[in-house]
């Protein structure tokens, strides 16, 4: 799927039955806006609350940022392969596999269509709490840009800044996780 109205009808099927009692929705980079569209349609159309949105590596949707990522899926294999491998979100020695790349590249290039391809759409804003975490170092998603996120809730907006590059949770797993749980608990 390249599309992110597809992916979202194609998971709502998939998430409503186990949605019993409280719940979060949590997504990264482009599993964000996936994670936020979700979150809109159960809320909208279902009357189903998330408890909070987490969201991490990922542009505000209405950042005018946006404007002026990459466009990755439009690249070679070769150039998508090594944009994504840049992004620091696997291990080298996997990055190195050919076999691994082949298999990969058509998700990859279907994901990026997703991110890249994504077009908001004003609407109510969501009555959960939203929690942004964003890596300091982050080119994909600078904090600055990551702060917009505020402006799609119409309850509690908290921004954590965390080190690190796009895949800041994998550079220190512990000290995220935590940093997720208290969010949750909250």
């Amino acid at each position: 799927m390249d599309r992110l109205p597809d992916v979202v009808q194609a998971l709502l099927p998939q998430l409503m039955p186990e949605l019993r009692g409280r719940f979060a929705l949590w997504g990264h980079s482009m599993g964000a806006y996936v994670a936020f569209e979700v979150a809109r349609v159960l809320e909208a159309r279902f009357g189903l609350q998330a408890e909070a949105l987490v969201v991490s590596g990922c542009q505000a949707p209405r950042s005018a940022g946006r404007a002026a990522l990459p466009q990755r899926r439009l690249l070679s294999d070769e150039d998508l392969w090594l944009s994504a491998v840049d992004l620091n979100g696997m291990p080298e020695e996997i990055a190195r596999t050919a076999e691994f790349r082949k298999l990969m590249v058509p998700t990859l290039r279907a994901d990026f269509a997703v991110f890249e391809t994504y077009e908001y759409r004003a609407g109510l804003s969501l009555g959960c709490p939203i929690h942004a975490f964003a890596g300091r170092d982050d080119p994909e998603a600078p904090p600055a840009d990551m702060r917009g996120w505020g402006k799609e809730t119409r309850a509690e907006f908290v921004f954590t800044e965390m080190p690190g590059n796009h895949f800041f949770q994998l550079d220190d797993p512990a000290g995220f996780s935590e940093r997720l749980t208290d969010a949750l608990v909250a």
